[in-house]
């Protein structure tokens, strides 16, 4: 993997010096880059029992990608925007913080997606449901698809919020973030974009710039008026957050100084026997933050949510009491049946794979990727190739090109990219013997990884230098013949989608 990633460093740095950046963008980004590598090699940290659960990408699609600046590691997208707004990643039918935007989402959905790990396989989520308010009556938790508003006297969920609706799911953005703070009956929630990159050092080590600014809308939901119940709560207040010198700003920061920790670094009780105990012998995760409150006496409490490996139908609430010692650990009832659990299946469910176009060899190509590589459940896998050449040699079409696919599931009216990779290459194909101009594959030759591509690519396309060209020159990730592809599936399979997205970023319009 270390020299794999030293090679792949080498083409990153040659790409990033070719834009012409200033020293600071290269350093910046360079430093960056060096930080997700480093991350991707020290895969034997483990914290206790308490796990990452993986997304999985294959280092292929590193290598192809690099070049383009959209780095995968270690279930982390990073897309490097344009010039312009240098805070914030640009392309082309990216929504970018509507007002409000359609999701399709059903609460049911939002519910299992958001506080449900028998559903909620959360795409590259590393930790549990972060808290974002606690009390003695009341728990507040989400991840990128939603809140839940949670009743803890009465051990029932009072209320949802879709954030995908409201254009406020930032939570693996370098450049933009989403803030949701509590003040007295007000749940607010509002955007910012600035430099919120993680290079494994101070700020003053990276030099990076730590200035806010508004971006975006803020939206108020008044929490004495929710539903109480597993439904949507209504928006009170919204409009255009336009500044970050203002009550809502200072407030809200105030508040997150306040009420949270770093989970892992600062809650001793997280390594304990009791929380090991109850999150299980093969692992499990925690809300990365833990959130701070004073009881009426007060007693300081901290709080850390538990995803655990030996339960399947419920996160767990791990408080502590600072003046006592105590942890108290008790089981959410966020009321999900085994009958939610089909339906939320069932509406998540995607039609299979098949190749509809009219391209004899796009179709010979497409049906056996599709064939070969396996999904999960739920999941679809949609053939994405990106054509270098075709030579004729024999009997054989060979064709050359990197053949990406990707993995999706459905949320709602949006296709999220779970798992993919590019395999640079060449297919053999030969013509059928039904005589219907169809091919068949014969072979297929893929490129090595690594400090091997290069050489590979050369004995690949040895006789080809054009060819070979186009192979090196290529960014090999394409995203307009990757939305094109999957248009092609929508419009074939008649799924009701109208976007995808990438981990953590914002959705493409179809």
């Amino acid at each position: 993997m270390m020299k794999e990633n030293e090679t792949i460093g080498m083409e990153l740095k040659e790409t990033i010096d070719n834009m012409a950046p200033t020293q600071e963008q290269r350093d910046r980004m360079w430093a960056h880059i060096e930080s997700k590598m480093d991350a991707a090699d020290d895969s034997a940290v483990t914290r206790v029992k308490v796990s990452a659960r993986r997304r999985r990408f294959p280092i292929r699609r590193l290598t192809a990608i690099a070049a383009a600046l959209v780095l995968v590691v270690t279930g982390v997208t990073m897309h490097f925007g344009s010039t312009g707004d240098s805070n914030v990643p640009l392309a082309a039918g990216y929504v970018y913080a509507a007002e409000n935007r359609l999701t399709a989402l059903t609460p049911h959905e939002v519910l299992a997606l958001t506080g449900d790990p028998a559903s909620n396989f959360s795409e590259g989520e590393v930790y549990a449901p972060a808290i974002y308010y606690l009390d003695s009556s009341r728990l507040i938790f989400g991840n990128s698809y939603g809140l839940v508003i949670y009743d803890r006297a009465n051990r029932k969920v009072e209320g949802l919020i879709d954030l995908q609706a409201i254009c406020s799911a930032y939570y693996h953005c370098d450049s933009v973030k989403t803030h949701i703070t509590v003040s007295g009956d007000d749940l607010i929630i509002y955007n910012t974009k600035g430099d919120y990159s993680d290079y494994g050092m101070s700020d003053e080590e990276s030099g990076r710039d730590t200035t806010e600014d508004a971006w975006g809308y803020y939206h108020i939901y008044d929490l004495s008026a929710l539903p109480g119940e597993a439904a949507f709560a209504e928006c009170s207040e919204s409009g255009a957050f336009e500044t970050t010198d203002c009550d809502m700003y200072r407030e809200g920061k105030k508040f997150e100084e306040e009420h949270y920790l770093d989970a892992w670094d600062q809650v001793e009780y997280l390594q304990t026997q009791k929380v090991s105990d109850a999150i299980g012998a093969d692992g499990g995760s925690y809300s990365e933050n833990a959130f701070s409150y004073e009881e009426r006496d007060g007693a300081a409490q901290r709080g850390v949510l538990l995803c655990m490996s030996n339960t399947d139908h419920a996160y767990t609430l791990a408080v502590e009491n600072a003046k006592t010692g105590k942890v108290m650990v008790c089981e959410l009832d966020t009321g999900i049946t085994s009958g939610m659990r089909k339906e939320v299946r069932e509406l998540c469910s995607l039609p299979a794979y098949q190749y509809a176009g009219d391209d004899p060899v796009m179709e010979a190509i497409c049906s056996d990727i599709a064939e070969n590589e396996s999904t999960a459940e739920g999941e679809v896998l949609i053939p994405e190739p990106n054509i270098y050449g075709q030579v004729k040699e024999g009997d054989e079409l060979l064709v050359f090109g990197d053949f990406f696919r990707d993995s999706y599931v459905k949320r709602g009216n949006t296709l999220v990219c779970v798992s993919g990779g590019s395999y640079p290459g060449c297919y053999h194909l030969k013509l059928s013997e039904s005589g219907d101009g169809s091919y068949a594959v014969s072979s297929v030759e893929m490129a090595e990884d690594g400090e091997d591509y290069t050489d590979s690519i050369e004995k690949l396309t040895k006789g080809h230098p054009v060819i070979r060209s186009r192979f090196m020159a290529s960014a090999g990730f394409d995203e307009a013949v990757r939305k094109e592809c999957i248009k092609a599936y929508v419009k074939a399979s008649g799924a009701e989608i109208e976007y995808y997205k990438d981990y953590g970023w914002d959705p493409i319009e179809l």
